[in-house]
């Protein structure tokens, strides 16, 4: 499904695991946030990821989350407890296929590289902290303490949106930046090279 996710919006919970531990294979449950910025158990970081109340379960995996017409939503990724509560990270479902079709495609996933670090400072926007030498975003100009505020008419609001709009954009692609610096908004012109190894 194309349906954009909304947080309290009430989701079908489903997995092909039922009876394995007891509990049923599906339940009504309730998306909690939105392009969450998450890392499982020392893996990788998810991107733009759809938190969800789990009430399926542990040993879940392979689960989807489904909108009131049976559209997939979200695929699960992985799962944190806080206190009784169970929570799930879905992959939304248009990152997914899109991941699935370059896999089939050329059997490995591409993503274009800026050549930043970045944390959340307390300010709507993504603050680089480093640039490195030679990356695509040296080029463009970035320096610490930039606050990228948006890519070309996505505003950026948090490193996790930065981090998903890279994250779906491949290597030769040309950006417009708008970055934040010393109090005036600046553009900066860079094209996205393949991530090095």
């Amino acid at each position: 499904g194309q349906e954009q996710v909304t947080p309290h919006q009430l989701v079908v919970a489903i997995c092909r695991c039922g009876g394995a531990t007891g509990s049923p294979p599906w339940a009504v449950t309730m998306v909690h946030q939105v392009g969450t910025a998450a890392t499982l158990d020392g893996g990788p970081a998810l991107v733009d990821a759809i938190e969800a109340q789990m009430p399926l379960g542990p040993a879940a995996s392979g689960s989807v989350i489904l909108d009131d017409e049976g559209q997939v939503l979200g695929v699960l990724d992985g799962e944190r407890t806080a206190g009784s509560e169970t929570f799930g990270y879905f992959v939304p479902a248009g990152l997914a296929v899109g991941v699935a079709q370059e896999l089939a495609a050329a059997h490995r996933v591409t993503r274009g590289w800026l050549g930043v670090v970045c944390e959340d400072d307390g300010v709507a926007g993504a603050t680089v902290t480093t640039v490195l030498p030679g990356s695509p975003a040296a080029g463009a100009g970035l320096h610490p303490g930039d606050v990228v505020e948006a890519v070309g008419s996505h505003r950026v609001g948090s490193l996790a949106d930065l981090e998903a709009l890279l994250y779906t954009t491949p290597p030769g692609s040309r950006l417009t930046l708008s970055v934040q610096r010393g109090g005036s908004v600046r553009t900066a012109q860079v094209t996205l090279a393949s991530s090095p190894s």
